[in-house]
């Protein structure tokens, strides 16, 4: 038997050794294979349709004018804002401080006086910017209904300036700007927040089930039997090991894009392919980050703590809440050694921008490099520490 054959051998045979462990291990498959699924579905259900509605703000009229009123009438009518008429600015602000309510409008006394009198009234805003989200929609939608309102009056006043109507379109169109929302044209949160938190508890999932995997035949004191599926090659036990895990978590990726651009209807401007690539290059470097965590730890507890602090504190590196560019250097160049920081990057391009494989070039090769290395690394500790494991085994059952 040649050697190339007596590999592949041991590929297989590791392969249906871990198809049978895995199948025969009912914890390790709801922990590692269904909660993750379960948990993604939480995820998507929990951001609904992903646009907020009714948002409760407090709205304090002191001015109690029909130009006032008609303010009013133009936030009651934005679907973003849940207004609930307070007194007082007292009463209203008591009320976000309980947090009751997320933000405060204003319209102080004598606002109608200043509109007429040439002077833009001006309506006081109180916002929650601590919660960023749901804040920062409550300001931006509060500053389109007033910037709406401020071109109408604009517009009223011009054509009683006898301009007209040619002549007022004129004036309020010397500035117009038109806004692309690339991939989320309505500001869905459902399109922001699931495109990177499932990707993450993606990762998560297949980190716990590669290390499970892995670790396994260390717990059971079964690494002998384990090498001897393997002919003797660690190389094949554990390419026969993890690709059943690889596998199934391809599948896993492909059932999020099919979740997210079939079921969700947010297509993407690129190639699905491409998109699926990314997701399974980020599942080969968890897996050889695996190996390599595996291999130089110096217990199996260990190995575990630090695969669960590589994987799980990914998302706020993948620079999808700021931008890289915002951090810290020593920031930054930890995010580079995250595989998620790199799917992330390479989703957007896909998705969002429509770049094709040519143009993901240094992501792929960030992907290379991130696979390649801890292998490299890994691979020598990982032997000689399961080799030992092996032997601790034969001595114990008193076989030469």
């Amino acid at each position: 038997m040649t050697a190339a054959r007596r590999w592949l051998d041991g590929v297989m045979g590791s392969l249906a050794r871990e198809c049978r462990e895995w199948a025969g291990n009912a914890r390790e498959v709801i922990f590692c294979n269904i909660m993750p699924l379960v948990w993604m579905l939480i995820v998507w259900g929990l951001l609904g349709e992903g646009i907020m509605t009714k948002v409760p703000a407090a709205l304090v009229d002191e001015d109690k004018s029909p130009l006032s009123r008609e303010v009013v009438r133009a936030l009651d009518a934005n679907r973003a804002l849940g207004l609930e008429s307070y007194e007082n600015s007292i009463a209203a602000l008591a009320a976000m401080r309980q947090g009751a309510v997320y933000g405060v409008i204003v319209i102080p006394a004598g606002y109608m006086r200043d509109e007429l009198s040439g002077a833009r009234g001006t309506v006081v805003i109180h916002t929650d910017e601590n919660r960023y989200a749901v804040g920062g929609t409550f300001e931006i939608e509060t500053a389109a209904v007033m910037d709406a309102l401020g071109e109408e009056r604009l517009a009223q006043k011009l054509l009683q300036a006898g301009t007209g109507v040619t002549g007022s379109r004129r004036i309020l169109g010397l500035v117009h700007a038109d806004f692309y929302r690339l991939a989320n044209m309505g500001s869905s949160f459902l399109i922001f927040l699931s495109s990177t938190l499932i990707p993450g508890l993606i990762a998560i999932g297949a980190t716990f089930a590669f290390m499970t995997a892995i670790l396994r035949e260390r717990w059971s004191a079964s690494v002998g039997d384990w090498l001897a599926s393997a002919r003797g090659s660690f190389t094949a036990g554990l390419l026969g090991k993890l690709t059943p895990h690889f596998a199934y978590y391809c599948l896993v990726v492909l059932f999020y894009i099919a979740l997210f651009s079939g079921y969700g209807g947010f297509a993407p401007a690129g190639s699905i392919v491409t998109w699926f690539f990314c997701g399974a290059a980020m599942l080969a470097v968890l897996a050889a980050m695996c190996v390599l965590i595996t291999g130089v730890a110096p217990t199996w507890r260990l190995a575990l703590v630090i695969a669960v602090g590589y994987a799980a504190p990914a998302l706020p590196f993948s620079g999808f809440s700021i931008p890289l560019d915002s951090m810290d250097a020593g920031v930054r160049f930890y995010a580079d050694f995250l595989p998620l920081t790199w799917y992330i990057r390479g989703q957007a391009q896909v998705w969002a921008l429509g770049a094709g494989l040519a143009e993901l070039g240094s992501t792929f090769a960030a992907f290379g490099l991130l696979f390649v290395v801890p292998l490299l690394i890994g691979l020598p500790f990982f032997r000689r520490k399961y080799a030992g494991f092996a032997n601790s085994e034969r001595e114990e059952a008193g076989r030469p």
